[in-house]
């Protein structure tokens, strides 16, 4: 079962069927997102809900994960917080 890929048709009353077969979805393991897509998504997803915190700080403290003293300032950012 491979999750990345979709084989589908839709018919529609009245019309042709409309085919489309994707291999690699895009994000998924076969064709990951790049950072800066990565960042975009975040970004537009924030924006979405009404995210009100610093959204380049939160992007930022998760690319440094491995180097932060505190990981609990991730989800400060998150809360929209301001550690």
């Amino acid at each position: 079962y491979d999750i990345d890929a979709v084989d589908m048709t839709v018919n529609l009353e009245g019309q042709s069927p409309i085919h489309v077969r994707i291999d690699a979805a895009r994000g998924g393991v076969k064709n990951p997102l790049s950072d800066e897509d990565i960042e975009n998504k975040v970004r537009e997803l924030s924006e979405r809900i009404g995210f009100t915190g610093n959204v380049d700080r939160l992007i930022e403290a998760v690319w440094m994960l491995d180097t932060l003293e505190d990981a609990g300032t991730i989800a400060r950012l998150a809360a929209a917080g301001d550690p």
